[in-house]
């Protein structure tokens, strides 16, 4: 038979279950509360806080940092250009040697 991890009153214990540590759920937060206030102090947080301090009163650059990404820019093989309509087989043919020329050469509009 054990005992309650809070109040030490003795528990019943159900045969074939995992065995019980807290009487209620009241005596279970209360010893959970406790448990988390013994290990937490106040020393971690001054030192952040003075950390803090001390960034916030140095004259470090701060970083940019930005929120969403930046749009990505169209290349140009994102955006061909469209032949014009009714031109003849010939005229494709020379409207396309002249986008390749001009892709070639850098000059692509």
């Amino acid at each position: 038979m054990s005992n309650c991890l809070n109040c030490n009153e003795p528990l019943e214990q159900t045969p074939g279950k995992k065995e019980k540590q807290f009487c209620n759920v009241s005596c279970r937060s209360s010893y959970w509360q406790k448990q988390k206030r013994a290990n937490a102090s106040a020393a971690p947080f001054q030192e952040t806080l003075a950390q803090h301090k001390k960034a916030i009163v140095t004259d470090a650059p701060i970083e940019f940092i930005p929120l969403a990404p930046e749009p990505k820019q169209p290349t140009r093989r994102e955006l061909p250009p469209v032949m014009p309509p009714g031109l003849t087989p010939t005229q494709q043919q020379a409207w396309k040697a002249e986008q390749r020329k001009k892709l070639q050469e850098g000059r692509f509009k």
